[in-house]
């Protein structure tokens, strides 16, 4: 399945519950413009994507370690597709474990 950022955001603004069952669980590809990469509090690395320039939730995807390297050349602003595994919404993001970055 194929989902933009902004539309997997709009899916769990509208109805947390009803984007659950959709998504939830599932391996998906999104696709959106690279707003941050950074690390987390546990110093696992991650790429946020931005779902509309006045929202405040973000989707973000997870890595793993051994994805360092490839995240080192991503910029702020460029246009990519990653894959994952959606695990749901937090306070403020949509999370998605296990990413990779398709193109």
């Amino acid at each position: 399945m194929t989902v933009s950022a902004i539309q997997l955001n709009a899916d769990y603004q509208a109805n947390q519950i009803s984007a659950d069952a959709k998504y939830k669980g599932k391996l998906i590809d999104v696709t959106g413009t690279i707003n941050t990469i950074g690390k987390d509090v546990l110093n696992d690395p991650y790429v946020t994507l931005n779902t509309s320039q006045y929202s405040a939730f973000e989707v973000q995807c997870m890595f793993s370690q051994v994805d360092k390297s490839k995240l080192a050349s991503l910029s702020s602003g460029q246009i990519i597709t990653l894959q994952g595994i959606v695990n749901g919404q937090t306070l403020t993001n949509v999370i998605i474990d296990g990413c990779s970055i398709v193109k």
